[in-house]
């Protein structure tokens, strides 16, 4: 189990690269929003609409059943390889043949496609949270400074 860890971590970490370069060579690559962006989508509503979006939904499902086709067949060996060698354990007992979809299972072919199908009710349902977080938020800051006034020992207000 540790050297799948340690090989997961070492597929996954490059990907932040690969953003990078593929914008170097224009590239069409997923941006995300700073953090003031992100807090003003979430203010707005704008975060819950976009989550909404059926096109957006499809098309971050064919994305994630792609990217999860890829990552079934990724070769592992020579990451797990460098695993072991990194534990002092011996290389001899890695596969060479080694993908994440034969470490997995024979249920692994069914992953990618069940994660693109269940993507738009999982964006739906965050996108309600969302909403409802809205709708909460005042009701939280007032209960907060209620609560900060009464420790301070200031008199209730409404």
């Amino acid at each position: 189990m540790r050297k799948f860890l340690i090989a997961a971590a070492c597929i996954f970490s490059p990907l932040g690269a690969s953003a990078a370069q593929a914008q170097s060579v224009d590239a069409p690559a997923i941006v995300l929003p700073g953090e003031s962006d992100l807090d003003h989508a979430i203010e707005s509503g704008a975060l819950a609409d976009r989550l909404k979006d059926p096109a957006l939904q499809q098309t971050l499902s064919t994305s994630v059943a792609v990217l999860g086709e890829i990552l079934l067949d990724l070769p592992l060996a020579p990451l797990a390889e460098a695993a072991a060698k990194m534990a002092g354990e011996d290389v001899a007992g890695v596969d060479p043949d080694m993908t994440l979809r034969n470490l997995a299972g024979p249920d692994a072919d069914r992953v990618p496609a069940e994660l693109a199908a269940n993507l738009p009710r999982m964006m739906g349902s965050l996108a309600g949270a969302l909403e409802g977080a809205q709708e909460i938020t005042p009701l939280l800051r007032d209960l907060a400074r209620r609560v900060g006034d009464a420790a301070r020992g200031a008199p209730l207000q409404k």
